[in-house]
């Protein structure tokens, strides 16, 4: 594993849905500093507001400390981590050359998770359209008596804001498509002044995020030798923002992949598993955040979200010819401005 910054915040609230927990049990169990929450509010037309109880509980805590945790199970089971900044790959006849700054590496199988900017998303399918794109903006503030998971729909914006609890501290942020991300911070600033007026700022962050269209969803993140999980491959939910759940279960369809000698198996794998879920929040994101919509779309979908359920695909259907070949990617450069 090659990661020169990690553990460290993001504007990613860190909420880990009932979902994630069912499907990842250890998420249960963490041995860090978390909040626990079992009522969400939604805030709508002003300062209106529906609270509602939910079925389990959201498991809040900082990405930092979780981020941590998950790197030390890795390591703990073996991986090897180089703590060096991956500046290119490129194609070799062995498989991939790896730059950072201090050496090359070579492998033979290579799976992108280093996000939006991802320089293996560069190498194969190119880097993403500014149409698939979000913008977050976050701040950490000091805790306040309060342990509702708090949302707020901004149809205007095609996003939303969020406070989320997490044990020491709060977590505050706003998202929304990158073509209608002007003045988030200034939008953010006054809904806190107005809905918890004594929260104070401690740090802040901003971010690019992944928020596909249905078109952007249908290209190949996998080939003979390469993979593309998490945000690298633009696996989040587009309406609602999830995707810890995705970056979990898509680098476990990618390990089995891996394991089973066919990499290129893993595009079939998460299409099966949960593209039809991205595909349908991708069509609908228009409709979801429509003025008269959104504020019952986000109540019904912490109500009534399911979790992604693994269908198996035998290794057999690619031999079988029912899997799609790999097309020929052109590389495209990378804009500067989303450097």
């Amino acid at each position: 594993m090659f990661d020169h910054s990690h553990p460290r915040e993001k504007p990613c609230g860190g909420a880990l849905s009932p979902y994630a927990q069912e499907a990842f049990p250890f998420l249960k169990r963490l041995p860090i500093i978390h909040a626990e929450a079992t009522r969400v509010r939604i805030v709508y037309a002003g300062r209106r507001q529906f609270t509602t109880a939910i079925s389990g509980k959201f498991i809040i805590a900082s990405r930092r400390r979780l981020d941590r945790h998950i790197l030390d199970m890795a390591t703990h089971a073996g991986a090897e981590l180089i703590e060096e900044k991956v500046a290119a790959v490129e194609r070799s006849v062995e498989g991939w050359k790896i730059k950072t700054r201090k050496d090359i590496y070579r492998a033979r199988i290579l799976i992108g998770a280093d996000g939006v900017n991802s320089v293996l998303r560069k190498a194969t399918v190119g880097s993403f359209e500014s149409a698939d794109l979000g913008l977050c903006f976050g701040y950490l503030t000091a805790p306040i008596n309060d342990e509702c998971v708090t949302l707020k729909p901004l149809p205007h914006r095609r996003g939303y804001m969020w406070i989320f609890p997490r044990g020491d501290h709060m977590h505050v942020g706003i998202a929304a498509d990158l073509n209608r991300s002007s003045n988030l911070r200034t939008e953010l600033d006054q809904f806190l002044r107005g809905q918890y007026p004594k929260i104070k700022p401690i740090q802040k962050w901003a971010a690019l995020v992944p928020r596909m269209r249905t078109q952007a969803l249908r290209k190949r993140v996998a080939g003979s030798n390469w993979i593309l999980i998490g945000d690298a491959a633009g696996h989040v939910e587009s309406i609602t923002g999830e995707g810890i759940l995705y970056a979990l279960t898509s680098a476990q369809l990618a390990a089995e992949a891996v394991v089973e000698g066919k990499p290129e198996a893993y595009d079939l794998y998460w299409r099966q598993v949960y593209g039809q879920i991205l595909s349908y929040s991708a069509a609908l994101r228009s409709l979801a955040y429509h003025k008269y919509f959104c504020v019952p779309y986000f109540i019904l979908n912490v109500l009534l979200a399911k979790v992604p359920r693994k269908r198996h695909i035998a290794p057999s259907a690619l031999e079988a010819g029912t899997a799609e070949p790999e097309p020929t990617f052109q590389i495209e450069q990378a804009e500067e401005k989303y450097a």
